[in-house]
């Protein structure tokens, strides 16, 4: 059995402070080993019968092995759907950096043709302008 020193409202019983060292004003307990963790933790959640702190109700979370098997579960099926989100992420991330690179090709390409077109007006310019002056000299002559 594990000693503490605890101080408990007169009214309720529960507790509201506890020390690991004898004070005055504070009565003696004892705790079971086993126990420790949760009362050190959830102290005010016990009251005290015949110098033992005893849990008084439901409010002190569930440790039992089955609980945190279902936990554990839950916590896996969860990581298995947030693994599934990351793989189609990435695989989206692949699709957009070849679809960029793509697109990187496409624009060279409609520069090129950009460029092309400029030569080609202002070459059709050149030979308006050309068939103009012919027309002129044609009519004057």
């Amino acid at each position: 059995m594990l000693t503490y020193y605890v101080k408990t409202d007169e009214e309720t019983g529960y507790i509201l402070e506890v020390k690991t060292v004898a004070t005055e004003g504070y009565t003696e307990i004892y705790v079971l080993p086993s126990s420790r963790e949760w009362f050190t933790r959830y102290y005010s959640h016990y009251k005290v019968e015949n110098s033992v702190a005893k849990p008084t109700d439901s409010g002190l979370p569930d440790l039992s092995v089955d609980y945190l098997k279902a936990v554990i579960d839950q916590q896996a099926e969860q990581l298995i759907e947030a693994n599934k989100s990351i793989d189609k992420a990435s695989t989206t991330i692949t699709t957009l950096q070849s679809l960029a690179g793509t697109l990187t090709g496409q624009v060279t390409k409609a520069n090129q043709t950009i460029d092309s077109l400029q030569k080609m007006a202002g070459s059709l310019t050149g030979q308006i302008a050309q068939l103009k002056l012919a027309q002129t000299t044609f009519k004057e002559g």
